[in-house]
């Protein structure tokens, strides 16, 4: 097992295992399944958003090695996910004729159906079996569905009850995997003025996302969204992480060609 496998169990395991221990030790309110469904939810979109910027990453950082754990994340995303249904329907006392009309009801829970569904597809045709049979392009081809069905994901996340930071900063992190496929296809992924007006996009989207989506969706006034976006009392909010995380890859991008040009031409020179 390379390092980077060993740190993809890693990363999948501890959010199970702090739900596990937050169960135990009663900290998950007095509705522990509502809370289950809630952190495991979260914890599930926020994989298969790691996992869709896996590719992104590994080339903005120049670490190839990356990859080696985007299938881990990815199905880890998908366990998850099943854990987010099993604890849904606990919650319901496994009134699975309830749960059905309330999935035909309720919008928020056809579109986390249909993802699930397309994510269990995903995730039993993931192993290198199934790619040898459908062949190599076509396996390709599938797989590049883990988009949409990730950001299905993140939108039933979003249309869920209440209100939550994360549902924001999922979004713009989404927004900027999604603007760097973008500067790719046009050869600007590793460029500094690109993935600078990138950072600021995402940021910009985000904290207009979230001012839109809170008016619209959770009735809360625009004001109020505002101010809570410059309120630092409880740390920075979800427009400025977004941004500082996107500045901080584009320097890390500048910072990392700027080593390796002189090494190519060294190599070629000699």
């Amino acid at each position: 097992m390379t390092r980077m496998k060993a740190a993809a169990y890693t990363i999948a395991i501890l959010p199970g295992l702090s739900m596990i221990f937050d169960l135990m030790s009663g900290q998950l309110g007095m509705i522990p399944l509502q809370s289950l469904v809630y952190w495991s939810g979260l914890w599930a979109t926020a994989l298969l958003i790691l996992t869709f910027a896996i590719s992104p990453l590994s080339q903005t950082l120049h670490w190839p090695h990356l990859i080696d754990g985007r299938r881990i994340l990815g199905v880890s995303g998908l366990i998850y996910s099943l854990v987010h249904l099993i604890c849904y329907a606990l919650l319901r006392k496994w009134d699975l004729a309830g749960i059905w009309g309330e999935i035909l009801r309720r919008p928020t829970l056809l579109i986390a159906s249909l993802s699930l569904l397309g994510l269990m597809f995903l995730g039993l045709t993931s192993h290198d079996l199934m790619m040898k049979k459908l062949g190599s392009a076509n396996w390709h081809r599938l797989h590049r569905l883990n988009g949409m069905l990730t950001a299905l994901a993140l939108l039933h996340f979003l249309m869920s009850p209440g209100s939550f930071s994360a549902q924001f900063l999922l979004s713009g992190s989404l927004f900027w995997i999604l603007g760097w496929r973008i500067l790719n296809k046009w050869n600007w992924h590793l460029q500094l003025t690109p993935l600078l007006i990138l950072a600021s996009l995402a940021g910009l989207f985000t904290g207009a996302f979230e001012i839109i989506w809170q008016k619209f969706h959770k009735n809360i006034p625009v004001e109020e969204v505002w101010s809570d976006l410059f309120d630092f009392t409880e740390g920075p909010s979800s427009i400025w992480i977004i941004w500082a995380i996107g500045l901080l890859l584009a320097l890390l991008t500048f910072i990392l060609n700027s080593k390796l040009k002189p090494m190519e031409n060294h190599t070629h020179g000699a």
